[in-house]
């Protein structure tokens, strides 16, 4: 487990800003990468790379963060990790979520500090209670990958569902499938099909799955819908554990203790609007 945040490399070239009467070092992190690198395609940069180099913030990135028709969009965040990523070559949207959480834990961190004020509700007693947490004491959740299941290749891994048999792979999301989903699940979540979130989640990261009378794997999305929609309800829990145990991540819960009522449990960091906006003290 490795805890987020990392040593500025005030010293790398990729942070002099040049056309200026002065040089400018914007000062540089390494961020580590959940992943580790292991799941991108071999022509990918960031393959077998453990570490990403990332520029601090600035009033630029803000700007970006306020932006309105980014915020409806989505797309706020990746294009502020596309801006602050050094290495040109690698593309946001390509970016793991646990690696793209990493990069904005540390973004924030680096522009802001690790203290994060905001309201949390108390499961126990629903009283609303103002809590710091601190980013610096998230750690690093890495694939745990049972002997049941096979890394096939890149974000791709195939397991046999325990109740129907059947041999199915399930792909790690990247930013751009995320952003995707989250559309998806908005969607029924407002309308008429809130019933299918489990389900449009399964749909969402099933790669393929292997028809037992030809042994052919069909990634077919009409086959792979109806195939979620009759598998057995155990079958679907065991995939979704299965996706919980092979993504990297962060781990984003800390401790938390209610000042009305004294209950005490783990609670997931709320990346609210807050998050990027925090109270700094200035008017």
């Amino acid at each position: 487990m490795e805890r987020m945040g990392a040593a500025p490399n005030e010293n790398s070239p990729a942070g002099i800003k040049k056309g200026f009467d002065f040089n400018f070092v914007s000062p540089t992190t390494f961020v580590e990468l959940p992943s580790e690198g292991k799941y991108y395609p071999e022509n990918h940069p960031l393959h077998g790379e453990t570490t990403i180099e990332v520029r601090e913030m600035t009033a630029h990135e803000e700007d970006i963060l306020a932006d309105v028709t980014l915020q409806r969009n989505g797309q706020a965040i990746s294009k502020l990790i596309s801006n602050i990523i050094v290495d040109q070559r690698i593309n946001a949207n390509s970016l793991l979520i646990g690696d793209k959480n990493a990069i904005t834990i540390a973004a924030r961190i680096n522009g802001y500090g690790p203290e994060y004020k905001t309201t949390v509700t108390c499961p126990a007693c629903g009283t609303p209670n103002k809590h710091a947490f601190d980013l610096r004491h998230l750690e690093s959740k890495h694939s745990i990958i049972s002997e049941s299941v096979t890394h096939v290749g890149d974000r791709v891994f195939e397991f046999m569902l325990p109740r129907s048999t059947y041999n199915v792979r399930i792909k790690l999301l990247n930013s751009i499938e995320s952003a995707q989903m989250t559309k998806t699940l908005e969607k029924a979540r407002k309308g008429k099909n809130n019933a299918n979130l489990q389900t449009n989640f399964l749909k969402i990261i099933m790669h393929s799955v292997e028809n037992k009378p030809d042994g052919m794997w069909y990634e077919d999305r009409p086959v792979i819908d109806q195939f979620v929609d009759s598998i057995p309800a155990i079958d679907a829990a065991y995939i979704r554990t299965m996706y919980r145990s092979i993504s990297p991540d962060v781990n984003m819960t800390q401790d938390f203790e209610c000042a009305e009522c004294g209950h005490t449990q783990d609670l997931e960091v709320p990346l609210n609007a807050e998050f990027f906006w925090p109270d700094t003290g200035i008017s």
